[in-house]
This record gives C-alpha cells, structure tokens and sequence, in this order.
C-alpha cells in the first residue's frame, strides 16, 4: 500500500496548534454553516482545530465521500488528507473520483485481521451495519468483506499520525476500538457516534476527555481529544453561543414531552458526577421536559 504521510508532516502541526488554545479563536461552531455533514460534525471539527490546513484524518465508516461526510470539508476546502474506510465497496470509485487525495479501503475494521466477515447492506442509505441485530430491524442484505484491525489498516498504509479520527459504524464501535492503539497513535480529536455508556469510560482509561461543550451542537456523537486539548476547547465559550443556548432553553421549555425538538436537542446520556456516563435527569413535568 501507498505511504501517505510524509516524515516531515509534523512541522506544521506544532506552529497550528498554538491556536486551540488562544482566546481570540474563531467561534466556527456558532457563526458558520456546515456544507456536507449530515449533522454539525463538520462545524465542530472545524472549531477545534481552527481551520487548520493540511491535516491528516482517518473515517471509519466513511460512507459516500462527500454526501454527508465528516471529512469532504477538511480535504476540499482545507488541503488534508487521510483514509477513508467503508464496507461496502461501491463507494471505492467516488472516493477515487472525488477525494484524490486520499485513500479509501474496503474493510470491515473490526478487532482482527485476514478474515473474510459478514456484513449488512441496508437498502436505507448510510445504515449498513456489521452487527447483525442492528441490521435485523433494517432492510439489509448479506455481503462478505474482508476484516482488518484499526492498527493493522494504519502500518499497512503507511500512517504517521491522526490529526482527526472519525468512527461511524452503526453499533460496531466497541470491536473497532478493540483493534486500535490509541495511545500509541494518539489522534488529537476522536469523533464517534455512540450514546457514551461505552465510549466515555474508554477513551477515559486511556487519558482522553469528552469535550462537553460540542454537545451544544451534537448530540449523535461524542468528541474526545486528550484532557489539555479538551479543556481548551471547553474554555472556549462565545457569547453567540452562550446567547445561542438560552434561546434553546426557552424554546424547549414551552415544547411536549414528545416534540421532535426535544429528540434532537436533549441527549439521552449526559456526564454524571466524576465524568461518569449517566442517564439525562428526567426534568420536572412543569418544565415542560421528560425523558425519552
């Protein structure tokens, strides 16, 4: 396979990260639109890492290379490059196509390698699985791929170092994680859809930190970056999203207990004490609030 970050890479990154940590940082997540992301991941990356240029990223599940991708911005409008690595080979053209200056695999990344595995093409687009009870509530068909370990895709192309690793697979993140380093690669921002009973005490035991202010943007996903970087992104607050936030507190305190609002603006999981994943608190019914 084609090595495809240079030694030399670094260099930038010592200069660029300076920025995470100054006051007088960009609010990307309050004041830009995201383009291609099927949520606000892209905005969240872009804030913490400032809009830096020529990074390297890694998208596990990474799915069509610019519809609802976490990473398209980043390559197309900010220079960097990376892996991108799905199940389902369809998507290997358009990668070629579209992401040139990345590389995209068809694997099922998972916690060993050299197998050939199962997995599930849902006919609803971005919800194929490897986990066959996801994949029986969904309209999905059987397909063979082969297998391979995070650690095992990253020394077989060549990698160096994630600036950027995104983890989209339906369900299969514990197996994924199972086959990954992390402190031997040591990306310096984790994004990955799970509700966090799992992640949270994970990334946790290896020196990371959820991020809780994205949470204001995001609650598909969870971001965890190491507890120096975490803390700078957490500090930084911006009266456009403090006043952003209020706004939000009303809005949802005049909403039932069922309204699609309340679905997407109220986690299911919140940080309890001592970091700890916890059940979000059922607010009082005068609130306006429930659980879901």
């Amino acid at each position: 396979m084609q090595r495809l970050l240079a030694g030399g890479a670094l260099l930038a990154l010592v200069a660029a990260a300076v920025s995470l940590d100054r006051a007088d940082a960009k609010d990307i997540l309050w004041t830009e639109k995201k383009r291609y992301s099927i949520g606000d991941e892209e905005l969240v990356i872009r804030d913490f890492f400032q809009d830096r240029r020529d990074g390297f990223f890694v998208d596990v599940g990474c799915a069509h290379p610019r519809k609802g991708s976490n990473t398209y911005y980043l390559e197309r409008r900010l220079g960097w490059s990376g892996v991108g690595v799905d199940g389902l080979p369809g998507y290997a053209e358009s990668w070629r196509r579209l992401r040139p200056r990345s590389a995209f695999f068809n694997f099922l990344v998972t916690n060993h390698s050299d197998t050939i595995e199962t997995f599930y093409r849902s006919a609803l687009w971005g919800l194929s699985t490897a986990r066959k009870d996801v994949a029986a509530r969904r309209s999905a068909t059987e397909i063979r791929v082969p297998s391979i370990t995070l650690d095992d895709l990253l020394v077989r192309s060549g990698v160096e170092r994630i600036d950027l690793l995104s983890i989209d697979v339906e369900g299969f993140h514990e197996e994924v994680l199972a086959g990954f380093d992390v402190e031997r690669w040591k990306p310096e921002l984790v994004c990955i859809e799970e509700e966090g009973w799992f992640a949270i005490p994970w990334f946790g035991a290896h020196g990371y930190e959820p991020i809780e202010r994205y949470r204001d943007r995001d609650i598909v996903n969870w971001y965890f970056a190491p507890k120096d970087r975490a803390a700078a992104a957490n500090a930084r607050r911006t009266e456009a999203g403090e006043q952003a936030m209020r706004e939000r507190r009303v809005r949802l305190a005049k909403e039932p207990p069922a309204s699609p609002l309340r679905h997407w603006y109220e986690p299911r999981v919140v940080l309890g004490p001592g970091g700890a994943p916890m059940a979000r608190p059922v607010a009082a019914k005068n609130e306006g609030a429930t659980e879901r």
